[in-house]
């Protein structure tokens, strides 16, 4: 009989195939079996798999449902593997019951199960059901994990191993080595590993006692009759009398013991010893005590009490100890005579034997007291550097943390003291540190895991940062270390006053030696923070690094405003401790401009780019605080930031609401519609995350109740994503019903609420001027040519000065203040060597004055000196008769000669300038003359050489000097610098060059003065005011009336000469109007107009504004209602009248020429009721914040103000504007309708046009018009000539031009005389009174004509001023409008009229200039008041300063310090961090929040003035000012002391509630030592105590609550050393290249572009080295300073796993996978062929593999054997494999059709894991249900797994076990279900997770398919057990064998029935006899193990 025979030896399914296709050795399908891997060897033969049994089972413990794996892993190395389970059950919020996960440990050799790791509540590990995790890798003992929604986490097996867990019940602690540290928290597990959070605290300790120990020890040395010190030489103490000075000084008191006293013991000296008159004695000297302050051997610096400055560098000698011998002490007696002891009589001395090393200079020869130091080097620290501190952590995995804050710089200054030759450089700059203590490193928050801090060390000049030491916990004996646990060494607490606490911070190192450890590598400080992914997908360990794909980094940041504000402050210390008594103080610098920023942390450190926030958090320091007149140097101060409104940031969660309609159905994994919305928030999501407003973003991921749903991370799928748009956003998201099938409608509305990550933050300073440099001043001289300074400085500066730069005169010559005028200089010239003129030394010949008679010096009146003159003729009898030289003689030599003259003058001399003699001869006659010719004129400043026109000034001398012009030694080692003279230089430098009281004239003006007398003493003026003109008041001009008229102030200004001229008068004048110098806003109705433009009126119907001049005559004032009125019409027809008060207080039309404003001046209320122009004045009740209205500018000071002004004016001013003819107004219009248009416009403006010639729109107008606001008059006018343009723009310009003819260098020489401190007296003045000038205030007034609207008072009424432009101009408009009265002829006549009107106010008489100077005392006092001149009587302003003698120049022992101007750097944006992390707000159940803000022992006080006044209790001995920090809890701080409570109002002071109300809302502030501070506003009172031994009603509050967010912050920041003297120095010895103080150590920037949460969905980053053999773990460093990143193409999808493939890293994205070479590049051929070259990059050039394949989002489908990789793209329907060969789609091996289908299907999961015993790659399609054979498990959505087997290169069989993690270990392949975990080697075969389950396989026997076959039997070879079900044709179905197969021959046969009917075409049953056999192609079917 024919046989058909089928084999196996293909051993692969092919679902693909057509029946009738599929080859000879494949089958349809199979389930549960395996071919060509028997155990017996028994190739191509079918067999049934074996079952898996159950290792561990966890189910008993009370899980909430069922234990489900998430993860799994083998450790071949040591060959266990660990699986990580969670409960599947869901628990609400409040339920009480345990969600617990667990990692759980399967030892293969010892068939042990250990759980590792429990968390019973969840908490650490954050296990998700539906989240399979698959980025785990283990190295050595360290399981690293990352599950792509929360922390990348590590577990150290072997520690956690210790808590030798035997079940899940208990949670795991967390031990350190072998000490249990408590219950694990999430922090100890995180890769990521804290940083410290605050510096550490340092204490400093002096090289060298304070002066204070020495108050009562001066040494005294005595001159002898042979007084010299030499160096080198030594005088012994027994021979001093005759040799040199003695040394000596008095024994302090506290060094001499009564011998009758008790002794202690010790060394004593015998007196007796030491023979002395009058002994013997009673007193004995304790050595060892006296040893303290001098001993043998010291070195001592001495220095003249008297001289300035201060040791060490104002040293005199310097002497080395020799010898100490005791002297003195009268009725002393010896030890043996204690008994018999009387008082001494006569002090003890200490008499020295000494070497001298240096003297210099020559000392006195009396008896001098001088102050002494001891001179010690041998512990001085860091003396030439700025060091800073810092911290980092260790962790017990060998981890180091990033470093912490570091300190401010360590540095002591010494005392300042510049000396310009001897030591030239600032020695108070060097470091005077002997002992460094560093405390409170180990913090309140210092993570668990720290087994060691690195005390760390950094140079300022250096970015290396050193190590110190390593402070462990435990010494080697086992104790605690006390560096680590104590406070002082001894104790951990801290004793209060009333209390000892347990400090919150310890630590106690002491540094003694500047001798520093390891360098760290350098990178460290380029790692703020480690940057390691907030979550991360995908992770891998390669090239010795971890590295993670597909990651998460940024903070989520919640919605916040940034107001951020800065502020300055006087730093304040709050204990006890005293400045530094050297004067210096810390401080930042002035002059400068700060921005603060603010970072945020959250819990790990992390930290974001700096935020700024604009103009409020930046300030700039000024010179002076300039808040009152009193000049408050902020150079001279201690100045801090101080930042608040800090941002408040909902650090926990943010609240949105869900909304939506869930699918139907309720079974676990399905999906939900939702829309989240939050006000007008978009979201936006990738993964599980989107952002919320446009910065923000957050997750909604596992772990987040809300009522009885739990959301689970968001994917995005085919189903659409998150995405903005509109108002609200629509996606998808997996939900778990809890207690329903049915879930409804369960989200709708409900809340979640989403954590967010910013916990903490830092303060950052950005200050970006370059460095600047202080210059001490060594002399000054006189510039020849311009009267100019020279500066010389040593030349070891000169490198910090370039032309044109600025230097800042800080510290005043012989003064210890700062300089308080415009002190900042502009380098005009610099050079190297001496100027040649200064080179000059003037060696006076003689001073001559003719011996009394100064005719005989100068016998020709016509030829000496006097204003103008050059030539002189001088007697040369007169010179020679006193003793001079020839004159003649030394000028033919060659010899320069000059000439200058002085008088008498205020005690002392006055000097002219120097005239140089160019030329001379000698008339013979009798007596002999010398006529000479000086090189310029004699100047008015020297006009003085004459009391009047050919009188010479009585005391007047002349001096003749020559030059010696040679390179002094003053010039060696020196540079020069020019600068300008002026009146800060001549009060503050200029002294150094002549020590006599000399003066020079700068200035000298002559003035006069007119004045209106009855100005202010009118008859006729209003009702209840003495303030107005009236017609009636005369003048000194003896007028009539007032000067008014053009006329009148042309003879004025004749100051009776007959023409007007331009002079200075003292000005008690009326005026017409003034300009503005204050903008005019618009304002209509009556009342004021506005601060300083209040004298003008504003009707109430006007429509425009004043411009070119304010009228100065009225003010329309708030007035009572009795008052008289008047009215005044106002002009345009038709308008309505305005009301006019009598008493409205007009502004006075004129000013007294000298007067004191007082507050009567002021005051509206009382006395003149009339305000003078320019005076602030309150009128109430009015406008401001006060009830009152106050107005005016501040000329004359505010109200309530008092000060001493003189108003000294100039006029005429300027030239004429404009000649006035009418046809050049017209210009080229000769019709006067031209003229106007508008007329009836609302405007009534005046507007020229035709393009008219007029100059006046030239007016310089200090108003600037702005809104509504008009002008009178717009002239539009032709482009002037040039001439005619600077003849407008000089119109108020006393100098003048040259072009103009009319330039004044007097004028100018005085004006610049015209400022603050500058000097004067009257020359009229006999007593020489000096006059200082305070300030100076210039008004421009117009004398005769206003060009706006005024009103004036006529006696009886307020009446239109007819005189102004205004005026003519309505008049002229009105005629025109109306036709005129007379016609055109009226028009042209009011047009000539205005014309004229126009001329007038345009003339130079029209204009005087005002300067309002404020005086230091008052002039009227005087004998001859210069305000009483008579008409035509002059005065001269007489301004010098000291002069300056050319051949003198001083050293200063105190010198003068200048301060070079630094540049801005603008497009720097680096800021410094300032302050050390503090919480954004405290917890209510994290104390640590609160101890970051205040450490238990810092200091508090309290804003509320009463509540920190200092109260001493007399029974507590309770000083209130010590409130300490005694503890926290949460926002609740416990206080030692306590405030003292309060009855104020009656409040009970044992009551908290009656307290809460005093106290609330007042600001707490929390102290530390360095200066920084925090605030919080207090909430509430919580407790009020009262102390055991306190008195009755004497109550304490010691206990309050806070409101969570600190209000300001005080930063420690400092950036240099204030001296108290304008000098702020932040370097080395202020040398050019040493260190200065930098602002800080770590530096941050600003982003430009929004600064987001960022999924790098496409990036790789990876960690630093790994290295067991050598202890190097840096896998928790990732420093983004470093190329630590990698970005893939965006278009190959998200990073869903890595796999390290030999030293390559494989990343498996959604649609591409991807070769990264690893440590090594590519370069690639001419043929695309890649070449492997090494590389120093960690992750070089990637190179997608070939085909269009990704693994989706399905990373749990991977799994690896070797090299080879497998996996399934579930996207486009395909399982893969990744071999050296590239991709291979397996799914095509018969498959492809089948997957395609199946990956269409929604899962719960679908793992893939590899069989290593069998070679089976098994992907489990895991519906969430059990497998089921009786459903069609192959269809789309069931539950199965399928194999692959490589040696097939095929599909083996389905499968019936459901895994939900496989892995294989030690050859053994092991699956978990339900948490449990299982092995597949078990002896009964089919039985998976404790079911059995039949095999089959379906084969096709198509042997010549086109044949039919008649079958008759189905055998088979091998064991007997097999049945089949089926057996069908295409012709036959339900084909069946009968029984069981039956063994004949080795074969088991079985016979084969038609149980059916052929099927026809038709598609019913044939009746075709072949029916009766069963024919066609055979299928056996549903083969299966009998069971």
């Amino acid at each position: 009989m024919p046989e058909i025979k089928n084999s196996f030896v293909r051993g692969r399914m092919n679902l693909d195939l057509d029946e009738r296709l599929i080859p000879n050795g494949e089958y349809r399908e199979a389930l549960n079996i395996q071919v060509s891997t028997s155990e017996d060897s028994d190739v191509g033969s079918v067999q049934n798999v074996p079952g898996n049994q159950e290792i561990a089972n966890f189910d008993e413990l009370g899980v909430i449902g069922e234990l489900i794996c998430i993860g799994s892993i083998s450790d071949e190395k040591n060959n266990r593997l660990y699986w990580f389970v969670v409960d599947s059950g869901i628990a609400a919020p409040n339920a009480g019951i345990a969600v617990r996960s667990a990692i759980i440990e399967y030892n293969v050799d010892l068939q042990l199960t250990t759980p590792i790791v429990v968390d019973i509540d969840n908490t650490f590990l954050e296990f998700s059901v539906n989240n399979y995790i698959t980025g785990i890798n283990i190295v050595d003992d360290f399981l690293f994990f990352t599950d792509g929604i929360t922390e990348p986490k590590k577990i150290n097996i072997e520690q956690f191993r210790k808590n030798n867990h035997t079940d899940i019940s208990v949670n795991s602690d967390f031990f350190v080595f072998d000490e249990n540290k408590g219950p694990t928290t999430k922090e100890q597990i995180t890769v990521i590993k804290q940083k410290p959070t605050k510096p550490p605290v340092i204490e400093l300790t002096r090289t060298n006692p304070s002066f204070s120990t020495y108050k009562n020890v001066e040494i005294t040395m005595r001159p002898t009759n042979l007084f010299t010190l030499e160096p080198g030489l030594s005088y012994d103490v027994n021979s001093q009398a005759n040799t040199a000075p003695v040394i000596e000084f008095e024994l302090p008191m506290e060094n001499v013991v009564s011998a009758n006293a008790n002794i202690p013991g010790g060394s004593y000296t015998d007196l007796a010893n030491n023979t002395y008159t009058g002994g013997p004695y009673n007193y004995i000297i304790r050595d060892a005590q006296f040893g303290v302050l001098i001993s043998v051997g010291q070195t001592l610096l001495l220095s003249d009490v008297s001289s300035t400055g201060s040791l060490p560098n104002n040293a005199q000698v310097k002497i080395i100890i020799d010898q100490i011998k005791y002297v003195g002490g009268l009725n002393v007696f010896t030890p043996t005579g204690l008994a018999n002891a009387v008082p001494m009589t006569e002090p003890i001395y200490a008499r020295l034997g000494y070497t001298v090393v240096s003297v210099d200079p020559p000392l006195p020869v009396v008896d001098t007291v001088y102050d002494y130091l001891v001179e010690d080097f041998s512990r001085i620290l860091f003396e030439r550097g700025f060091p800073r501190f810092s911290y980092r952590y260790k962790y017990q995995d060998g981890e180091y943390s990033a470093f912490g804050p570091f300190t401010e710089v360590a540095f002591e200054t010494g005392s300042f003291n510049i000396h310009p030759t001897r030591e030239p450089y600032n020695s108070a700059m060097e470091n005077n540190i002997s002992q460094i203590l560093l405390k409170q490193f180990v913090t309140y928050d210092i993570p668990k895991g720290v087994v060691e801090i690195d005390l760390l060390y950094k140079p300022e000049n250096s970015t290396t940062v050193y190590s110190l030491d390593t402070i462990k916990p435990y010494l080697l004996s086992g104790d605690p270390n006390p560096a680590w646990a104590t406070v002082n060494n001894s104790s951990s607490n801290i004793s209060l006053q009333n209390s000892t606490e347990q400090a919150s911070d310890t630590g106690h190192y002491v540094l003694d030696t500047d001798v520093i450890y390891a360098a760290l590598p350098e990178n460290q400080l380029l790692r703020p923070y480690d940057n390691v992914p907030k979550k991360a997908k995908s992770q891998d360990f390669t090239a010795n690094r971890l590295i993670y794909g597909n990651y998460i980094q940024n903070l989520n940041l919640n919605d916040y405003d940034n107001n951020l504000s800065v502020r300055y402050a006087d730093r304040k210390q709050y204990y006890g401790l005293k400045e530094n008594e050297r004067g210096s103080k810390q401080s930042v610098k002035s002059q400068r401009t700060y921005q603060v920023g603010i970072s945020f942390l959250d819990l790990y450190g992390r930290e974001t780019p700096v935020f700024s926030s604009g103009n409020t958090g930046s300030l700039i320091i000024p010179y002076d605080d300039n808040i009152t007149s009193v000049f408050l140097g902020n150079a001279s101060r201690s100045l801090q930031l101080v930042v608040n409104n800090i941002p408040k940031i909902e650090h926990v969660y943010q609240t949105v609401k869900v909304t939506g309609v869930n699918h139907s159905g309720g079974s676990v994994g399905q999906y939900f519609f939702f829309e989240i919305s939050d006000m007008n928030n978009l979201l936006a999501q990738e993964y599980n995350n989107f952002s919320v407003h446009n910065i923000k973003q957050y997750r909604a991921g596992q772990l987040i109740y809300e009522g009885p749903v739990r959301i689970w991370n968001q994917e995005s799928d085919n189903s659409g994503s998150l995405s903005p748009s509109g108002g609200t956003t629509k996606g998808h998201g997996r939900y778990e019903p809890f207690g329903s099938s049915s879930p409804g409608d369960w989200l709708v509305d409900d809340v979640v609420t989403i954590e967010t990550d910013a916990q903490f933050f830092k303060i950052f300073v950005k200050e970006t001027a370059s460095e600047y440099y202080n210059l001490v001043l060594d002399r000054v001289y006189r510039a020849e040519d311009d009267g100019n300074l020279w500066l010389s400085f040593p030349s070891s500066d000169r490198n910090k000065l370039k032309e044109d730069d600025f230097i800042i005169l800080k510290k005043s010559i012989n003064a210890d203040v700062q300089v308080t005028d415009e002190n900042k200089f502009k380098v005009i010239d610099i050079s190297n060597e001496a100027p040649e003129f200064i080179r000059s030394k003037y060696k006076t010949l003689g001073t001559f004055d003719g011996s009394g008679n100064l005719s005989d010096l100068y016998p020709d009146a016509g030829l000496q000196p006097r204003e103008g003159s050059q030539k002189l003729v001088i007697s040369k009898e007169a010179i020679l008769n006193q003793n001079s030289e020839d004159l003649q003689n030394l000028f033919d030599n060659g010899i320069s000669l000059s000439i200058k003259f002085q008088k008498d003058f205020n005690n002392g001399i006055v000097n002219s300038k120097r005239y140089d003699i160019v030329s001379m001869d000698t008339v013979s006659s009798v007596p002999e003359l010398y006529r000479i010719t000086l090189d310029k004129q004699i100047e008015e400043q020297d006009s003085w050489v004459e009391t009047s026109v050919g009188v010479l000034e009585t005391t007047l001398k002349t001096t003749i000097r020559l030059e010696i012009n040679k390179n002094w030694e003053e010039f060696q080692g020196r540079f020069f610098v020019k600068i300008l003279s002026n009146i800060t230089t001549a009060q503050h430098l200029e002294s150094l060059i002549s020590s006599e009281f000399q003066q020079i004239f700068t200035a000298r003006p002559e003035i006069f003065a007119l004045i209106d007398t009855n100005l202010f003493q009118g008859a006729g003026n209003p009702p209840g005011s003495t303030s107005f003109y009236d017609q009636t008041t005369t003048t000194n001009l003896s007028s009539s009336d007032q000067t008014d008229t053009q006329a009148e102030w042309q003879t004025a200004l004749g100051f009776g000469t007959g023409s007007a001229t331009s002079r200075w008068f003292i000005d008690e004048m009326y005026f017409a109007a003034h300009q503005h110098t204050i903008k005019n806003p618009d304002f209509t109705g009556g009342g004021y107009s506005n601060p300083g433009q209040y004298n003008h009126i504003i009707p109430a119907n006007s429509d425009y504004q004043f411009d070119v001049s304010g009228s100065g005559s009225l003010l329309n004032a708030r007035h009572p209602a009795n008052y008289n009125t008047a009215v005044f019409s106002s002009f345009e027809a038709g308008s309505t009248p305005v009301t006019i008060y009598s008493s409205d207080g007009g502004i006075i039309n004129g000013f007294e020429g000298i007067f004191q404003a007082n507050q009567t001046y002021n005051n509206y209320t009382s006395g003149p009721k009339a305000p003078r122009a320019w005076k602030q004045q309150v009128f109430g009740p009015g406008w401001d914040a006060q009830g009152n209205a106050v107005f005016g500018e501040e000329v004359y000071g505010s109200q309530n103000s008092t000060g001493f002004f003189m108003h000294l004016s100039y006029s005429k001013v300027g030239l004429d504007l404009w000649k006035g003819d009418s046809d050049d107004l017209k210009a080229s219009s000769t019709d006067l309708d031209d003229w106007y248009y508008g007329i009836n416009d609302a405007d009534n403006v005046m507007d020229f046009t035709g393009g008219a010639v007029i100059d006046l729109q030239g007016i310089q107008n200090n108003n600037t018009q702005g809104g509504l606001a008009r002008m009178v008059c717009n002239v539009n006018q032709a482009q002037p000539s040039s001439l005619e343009l600077e003849k407008r723009e000089a119109q108020w310009d006393p100098v003048g031009t040259a072009s103009l003819g009319n330039y004044s260098a007097s004028n100018e020489q005085f004006i610049n005389q015209l400022s603050s401190g500058n000097q004067f007296t009257f020359s009229n003045d006999t007593s020489g009174e000096v006059f200082t000038v305070l300030n100076v205030e210039v008004k421009r007034i117009y004398n005769h004509t206003a060009w706006n609207r005024k009103v004036k008072w006529d006696g009886i009424k307020f009446v239109e001023d007819k005189t102004t432009v205004h005026y003519a101009w309505h008049k002229f408009v009105d005629a025109s409008d109306n036709g005129g009265v007379g016609g055109s002829t009226q028009s042209q006549a009011e047009f000539d009229d205005l014309a004229k009107v126009i001329k007038r106010f345009g003339a130079a008489d029209n204009r005087r200039v005002c300067y309002i100077i404020r005086l230091d005392k008052d002039p009227q006092a005087l004998l001859n008041n210069p305000e009483t001149l008579a008409f035509g009587d002059s005065d001269f302003m007489q301004f010098f300063k000291p002069y300056i003698s050319e051949n003198e120049s001083e050293i200063s022992q105190n010198p003068a310090v200048f301060e070079t101007e630094p540049k801005e750097d603008l497009d720097l944006d680096i800021y410094y961090e300032a302050t050390q992390a503090y919480p954004l707000e405290l917890d209510n159940e994290d104390n640590r929040y609160g101890y970051l803000s205040g450490s238990v022992g810092d200091r508090v006080t309290v804003d509320y003035d009463i509540f920190n006044y200092p109260y001493v209790s007399p029974l507590t001995g309770l000083t209130l000012l010590d409130n300490r920090v005694k503890s926290w809890d949460g926002d609740t701080i416990t206080l030692d002391t306590g405030f003292l409570s309060q009855t104020i109002g009656g409040a009970d002071p044992s009551d908290e509630v009656d307290q809460a109300a005093l106290l609330v809302g007042s600001i707490i502030k929390i102290h530390k030592k360095d200066y920084s501070y925090v605030s919080y506003k207090i909430k509430d009172v919580i407790t009020v105590s009262q102390y055991a031994n306190s008195a009755q009603n004497e109550f304490y509050i010691t206990e309050i609550q806070l409101f969570p967010d600190i209000v300001e912050v005080g930063l420690s920041y400092f950036n240099c050393f204030s001296f108290g003297n304008g000098v702020e120095s932040n370097r080395i010895r202020d040398d050019f290249n040493q260190q200065f103080i930098k602002n800080g150590v770590k530096a941050s920037t600003t982003l430009q572009e929004q600064y987001l949460q960022d999924r790098r969905t496409s990036g790789l980053i990876f960690s630093g080295l790994y290295n067991k053999n050598t202890s190097l773990n840096d896998l928790n460093q990732f420093i983004m300073a470093e190329k630590i990143t990698k970005e893939l193409e965006p278009t190959y999808g998200s990073i869903q796993k890595l796999f390290a493939r030999d030293s390559d890293l494989i990343a498996l994205c959604e649609d591409k996978i991807v070769q990264i070479f690893a440590d090594k590049d590519a370069i690639f051929n001419a043929d695309g062929n890649p070449q492997l070259v090494a590389s120093n990059r960690v992750l070089g050039q990637s190179r997608p593999f070939v085909g269009e394949y990704g693994i989706s989002k399905n990373p749990e489908t991977f799994a690896s054997s070797s090299y080879r990789a497998y996996f399934a793209d579930k996207q486009r329907g395909a399982v893969l494999r990744l071999s050296m060969d590239g991709l291979t789609p397996i799914s095509d091996a018969g498959m492809k059709d089948w997957f395609r289908d199946k990956l269409k299907g929604s899962y719960f999961n679908i793992i893939g894991s590899y069989d290593t015993n069998k070679d089976h790659y098994n992907i489990t399609f895991d519906s969430g249900d059990n497998f089921n054979s009786t459903v069609d498990f192959k269809e789309e959505e069931s539950s199965v797994t399928v194999s692959y087997k490589e040696s097939v290169k095929g599909w083996v069989s389905f499968k019936g076990f459901i895994q939900e993690s496989g892995v294989s270990c030690v050859n053994t392949y092991f699956t978990i279900r339900n948490g449990n975990l299982y092995s597949h080697d078990n002896d009964t075969y089919n039985q998976f997770y404790d079911s059995g389950q039949n095999s089959y396989i379906t084969s096709v026997f198509n042997n010549s398919p086109t044949t039919v076959k008649h079958f008759n039997t189905l055998n088979y070879d091998g064991q007997q057990g097999w049945i089949c079900d089926f057996f069908n044709t295409d012709l036959h179905e339900d084909g069946q064998t009968l029984g069981d197969f039956i063994n004949k021959e080795n074969k088991y046969f079985a016979t084969i029935f038609n149980n059916g009917f052929i099927i026809s075409d038709t598609g019913l049953p044939s009746e075709d006899t072949s029916s009766f056999g069963f024919q066609g192609i055979g299928i056996a079917d549903s083969i299966q193990i009998n069971i």
